[in-house]
């Protein structure tokens, strides 16, 4: 068996930052926006659509999957115009282009959903029973 000497070792690179993409930060388009925006006959013949945004442009491609559900019938996608996967949304970021929120493409959309409440006044707490 071998020693490993690890006070000589150097230190290891860094990972650069991911970039973070905020939800309200993006133009998006899902499958829902698109049903609701054509009648139902010309969605159903749908193969791509054409999206630009911030000068990005860019030919999304629509599939469709059988759905093994107990209504049958079939599913709609979007194809993600950089991994390639299966998606409900894409999203525009200005300076980065048209992408879907999978970790494997841009790592994810974040939500700023999580709003600070507003405190009581004074430093009270409701229900305190000192103030009563």
């Amino acid at each position: 068996m071998m020693a490993t000497d690890l006070t000589s070792s150097a230190p290891r690179p860094r990972r650069p930052r991911r970039q973070v993409w905020y939800r309200d930060d993006l133009a998006r388009v899902s499958i829902a926006q698109l049903r609701a925006r054509f009648t139902p006959q010309r969605f159903r013949g749908l193969s791509t659509v054409q999206l630009e945004h911030a000068g990005h442009l860019v030919e999304v491609r629509i599939v469709q999957q059988p759905c093994p559900t107990a209504h049958g019938g079939t599913r709609r996608w979007l194809l993600c115009p950089r991994c390639d996967g299966r998606v409900q949304t894409v999203g525009c970021h200005p300076e980065l282009g048209w992408a879907c929120p999978a970790s494997k493409c841009v790592g994810g959309w974040k939500g700023r959903t999580r709003r600070k409440l507003p405190g009581p006044e004074d430093g009270e707490l409701a229900g305190d029973p000192a103030t009563h």
